[in-house]
């Protein structure tokens, strides 16, 4: 978590425009107050850093540039729905959470036990499109969860077009975090997601994300098993913080 919580530090205070953290382990599937390790994360690194943000004794040198965020946006685009960061932020109408994922349901269809359940589905069994947030944060959690498999950058895309990117322009973030998992992968076979985004996707998803509060926007890595695959989506998503042209996608993907 002391990689993010470093980058997300100098992004608030416009050392630099905006970060990628690549760090191991990931973070997004770690619970507060669950007391063990799920889905290889530990700390939950976007979590802790997006608490801190907003605390302003934390900026010891200053006051950021642009004022202590107040409004964090979080968007998760790892093929796991990010069941750690949504419990943590439930009721937190100061941050929005829009998690794009595989879906809870199970090979015959049905979704899981009970809302928030881990009983079988596609891990981490949670992330139904039903769970909106809850008292003061009721509707801040938005889950975009894609039931079939063979998801690609066209449903990437429309699903940003249509519904990540409207809210998130209405919701007029100070901060925002990116949960960047790479195992939603054309070539990721580890996952069991049977996914199909190439690198290309990742880097327009993040340009997207770019025109966003003021492009202060940090990345951490969260899942993919694939490593050319991680490397290839990385790279994409750096050009884009960095302004630059995507590479050519020469997969026919």
């Amino acid at each position: 978590a002391g990689g993010v919580l470093a980058v997300t530090h100098a992004v608030c205070m416009g050392q630099v425009a905006n970060a990628f953290a690549v760090v191991r382990p990931p973070g997004h599937h770690a619970c507060a107050g669950c007391g063990c390790v799920q889905g290889f994360c530990v700390f939950n690194n976007i979590a802790v850093a997006a608490a801190n943000a907003r605390r302003s004794e934390w900026y010891e040198s200053g006051v950021p540039p642009a004022g202590v965020p107040r409004r964090i946006l979080i968007i998760d685009f790892d093929v796991h729905h990010g069941d750690g960061i949504q419990q943590i932020f439930y009721r937190d109408p100061g941050i929005c959470y829009i998690s794009i994922h595989r879906g809870a349901r199970d090979a015959e269809g049905l979704e899981t036990e009970e809302a928030g359940g881990r009983g079988k589905g596609f891990f981490p069994g949670t992330g139904l499109a039903a769970e909106v947030g809850d008292g003061p944060g009721l509707g801040f959690n938005i889950n975009i969860p894609f039931e079939n498999t063979g998801m690609g950058d066209a449903e990437y895309k429309l699903a940003f077009e249509t519904v990540v990117m409207p809210i998130a322009r209405q919701f007029a973030p100070d901060l925002v975090f990116v949960a960047a998992g790479f195992d939603a992968a054309a070539r990721d076979k580890k996952s069991q997601a049977d996914f199909g985004l190439s690198a290309q996707c990742y880097g327009w998803m993040t340009r997207q994300i770019m025109t966003l509060a003021g492009g202060r926007v940090v990345m951490a890595l969260e899942g993919g098993y694939d490593i050319p695959e991680i490397c290839a989506g990385g790279v994409e998503c750096l050009r884009a913080l960095q302004e630059q042209k995507p590479q050519p996608d020469e997969s026919g993907l």
